[in-house]
């Protein structure tokens, strides 16, 4: 009987409005990724565009931290980890250029992944993604 009635609740979450659901409280937003996406590996930083906006009725305070993923081994982080502390009113959003290094990789299985973890750790919101090959020469 209890498997039916958890089959039932899945069910019934399944079948509600998507708004209805848990959503992201920071909304983020890979804008963009090098000047038209070229870019190489080296000592020169990479251009990151990031569109931040805070979906929630309050102001919130959060980390925002940016990591360089390896997906061939477990979503490992490739390079240190960036911070960028940020607040923002309700409703708020905001336009970030950030310059970030990249790290000599596999690069279709690499991705840039960005979240937003509040003071006591929650994650506010988190986006991600593939940069696909280098540019040559």
């Amino acid at each position: 009987m209890p498997r039916r009635t958890l089959a039932f609740l899945a069910l019934l979450f399944l079948a509600l409005p998507a708004s209805l659901h848990a959503a992201d409280e920071v909304v983020l937003n890979i804008r963009q990724f090098a000047l038209g996406g070229a870019y190489s590996f080296g000592s020169d930083p990479v251009w990151l565009q990031v569109s931040v906006k805070n979906a929630s009725s309050r102001p919130q305070s959060f980390d925002l931290q940016i990591q360089q993923l390896n997906l061939l081994a477990d979503a490992s982080p490739m390079a240190d980890t960036i911070h960028s502390p940020q607040t923002l009113q309700s409703g708020e959003a905001r336009i970030l250029d950030l310059p970030i290094n990249l790290v000599r990789g596999d690069s279709r299985h690499s991705v840039i992944y960005l979240q937003a973890i509040a003071n006591k750790g929650t994650i506010l919101g988190r986006t991600a993604r593939t940069y696909g090959d280098a540019t040559e020469g």
